[in-house]
């Protein structure tokens, strides 16, 4: 197949007009930084704290509907062995609203694959262009480069998609997916089914996916950089609602992919399937069954979902990086300039790691899963611990259920990067193809034992040092200073609230409130 030079010249054109928001958003962040009365990083991480309230709608639903989700719809709903059973994103996504290269190679990998496809691109190509417009971009203005140009790509993506659907609904290849829904014709139904032994498994991923979600650094980016709680609130919602509804056309696609023969499209036998390219069925979908003026819609909406997330995955990563490890580790004093300054070339680095891991596989939805699964196994229960019981845990629990989390993953394996398991699990089965197979909800299982074991650890430290019974000096996280600390400031507070009250019942000044008074008399 030649070279497509309609369709390279769309994305091109695309491409500039992203990166023209981004330099034109890099210089409204210059204005700010003149404007911003804290921290300079503060400006290119949260965006001043003062995104404006539709704009931090699109960013936050442009950050979670990326390639993964909407090639990762399409590929596990086109799936003879999965089906719409199976596409559990959209719902995780929707409730929810290592770990970040994992999601930058996802969506790189989802544009490589599209490209080849529909422009016979090499995908090394373009996973390469892709990621060095988002970098670039993303280097010069920050969070405002990325919030604006999510605000454009969103507003691409969806009506790209929906243009889409009616054609590939009236391919003549295609059979009514009402029938195939409840028929097997070409392949099993398109719907799937949930058997019972499966439904550990598939609430492990739901969970996964749906607490995994909320363990995003980008997303506390995306609700920090909002002026107000109310704002931030509304925010989430807002965003849910648009997740839901961009799940729509990819899940439509994948439903008209099972009810095709190939064998009467340009695409021929083997399928897709056969051929081991459910990874791609959406863009092979849209090349095949659809006018190629639709095909050409349909990368463009592709190309937009990537660019919206990876360059969100950038910063979060490169931020974390820079605030929580570089200044609080490694240079304390550093300076606001120092930071920014790890902070691009983080960016660079972070973008670089991430498009070469997307070239080791071809299944989007792979990446799409692992993304989350480190999150939910090992972050989650550190972010339960942090918001909901602060008081029970410390250091020292936290460390330990980061090890254990890390650890237990591990010894489970991971079949899809080829690690094998060295712990074996209840209900292991053998797959078709000799894999193994995990039926028991080993994620969820992993991250209830993390979450024990920091708080088991966290009271048996506590019990140690406070009571005396391990010396000062091996209380690396200082616990007992802490508490000294606070029981200071708890007196010193007993005291002020007693010579308050002495103070008044002596002479009650005119300011006195009537409860006061009343308790004078």
């Amino acid at each position: 197949m030649a070279l497509n030079w309609p369709g390279l010249l769309s994305i091109g054109v695309f491409y500039l007009i992203v990166l023209a928001t981004g330099v034109w958003a890099s210089r409204k962040s210059k204005h700010e930084e003149r404007k911003c009365t804290g921290n300079l990083s503060e400006v290119a991480m949260v965006g001043g704290r003062n995104l404006n309230i539709w704009v931090s709608i699109f960013t936050t639903t442009a950050t979670w509907v990326g390639g993964g989700f909407i090639l990762g719809n399409a590929e596990v709903v086109y799936d003879p062995k999965r089906g719409l059973a199976w596409a559990i994103g959209p719902i995780g996504f929707t409730l929810s609203l290592v770990v970040d290269i994992f999601w930058i190679a996802c969506v790189l990998a989802a544009l490589g694959g599209t490209v080849s496809v529909i422009m016979d691109i090499p995908s090394p190509l373009a996973v390469a262009l892709s990621a060095a417009v988002a970098i670039l971009y993303t280097l010069l203005g920050g969070l405002y480069s990325v919030a604006y140009t999510d605000v454009i790509q969103l507003i691409f993506m969806f009506l790209s998609l929906w243009f889409c659907v009616p054609f590939i609904l009236m391919s003549p290849a295609s059979t009514d997916i009402t029938v195939t829904a409840v028929t097997k014709l070409y392949q099993e139904p398109w719907t799937g089914r949930l058997k019972l032994a499966d439904a550990g498994r598939w609430l492990d991923d739901l969970l996964l996916v749906t607490l995994g979600g909320i363990c995003y650094q980008s997303f506390y980016q995306r609700v920090l950089a909002t002026a107000t709680v109310a704002q931030a609130q509304f925010t989430c919602y807002a965003a849910s609602v648009f997740c839901f509804i961009l799940a729509i056309p990819p899940l439509l696609i994948g439903a008209v992919a099972a009810s095709t023969d190939w064998n009467q499209t340009s695409f021929g036998l083997p399928t897709p399937y056969e051929q081991g390219k459910a990874g791609m069925i959406l863009p092979i979908s849209l090349h095949h069954l659809c006018p190629h003026f639709v095909s050409l819609a349909g990368i463009g909406a592709i190309a937009a979902a990537v660019m919206s997330s990876i360059d969100s995955a950038l910063l979060s990563s490169a931020s974390l990086f820079a605030r929580n490890i570089y200044k609080n580790i490694f240079s304390k004093r550093a300076s606001e300039k120092q930071i920014l300054l790890v902070v691009k070339v983080s960016i660079l680095l972070f973008g670089l790691m991430g498009a070469g891991l997307a070239m080791t596989t071809s299944s989007v939805y792979v990446f799409w899963i692992l993304s989350g699964d480190v999150m939910y196994t090992v972050v989650c229960a550190q972010l339960i611990c942090v918001l909901f019981l602060p008081g029970k845990v410390n250091g020292y629990g936290a460390l330990a259920g980061l090890v254990v989390g890390l650890l237990l993953r591990f010894l489970v394996g991971e079949p899809l990067l080829g690690v094998p398991g060295l712990m074996p699990l209840p209900w292991d089965s053998l797959h078709e193809d000799g894999r193994l197979l995990h039926v028991f909800p080993f994620r969820t299982g992993i991250m209830l034992v993390s979450l024990a074991t920091i708080l088991i650890v966290s009271r048996f430290a506590a019990c140690l040092f406070l009571k005396g019974l391990l010396p000062d000096n091996w209380d690396v996280y200082e616990l007992g200073q802490k508490r000294r600390i606070l029981i200071k400031d708890m007196v010193a507070k007993d005291l002020t609230e007693k010579i308050g009250l002495n103070t008044r019942q002596m002479d009650p000044s005119p300011h006195a409130s009537t409860e006061d008074m009343r308790s004078l008399q």
